[in-house]
């Protein structure tokens, strides 16, 4: 389903209402995805040892970086000769954003916030 918002996405770019509006279908699909792991007690909980849940130590990485990745991919992408233009371009595109998205996250973490939570405890 994934699959086919992008591809619709990625034909109406020149058309603002178009481009907007699959969008934000694509952005109700993964809050419904993400309403799933809320409730304590369901059958599509996600685990405390699932990737999903490791992911919640980098969620501010993940929300400062994703932009800077995404507009840096949107300039280099082209110059490597590729295109969101078709299904396979665009679905390429969101894999190489989410993953060196996670990567700078991850790397944030570690050099960044970890140390910094540590000296938590001086200022209680």
């Amino acid at each position: 389903m994934v699959v086919v918002v992008v591809q619709l996405c990625s034909q109406y770019t020149d058309d603002d209402t178009a481009f907007v509006t699959l969008t934000t279908v694509l952005g109700v699909m993964f809050a419904i995805l993400i309403s799933f792991t809320i409730p304590q007690y369901t059958r599509f909980r996600i685990g405390d040892k699932n990737i999903l849940s490791r992911l919640g130590l980098y969620t501010y990485g993940l929300y400062l970086y994703h932009t800077i990745i995404i507009s840096l991919l949107r300039v280099v992408y082209p110059s490597l000769g590729m295109s969101t233009d078709t299904a396979v371009g665009a679905v390429l595109f969101i894999i190489i954003a989410l993953l060196a998205t996670i990567g700078c996250s991850m790397a944030s973490y570690y050099i960044f916030e970890r140390p910094f939570l540590k000296l938590k405890k001086w200022f209680r």
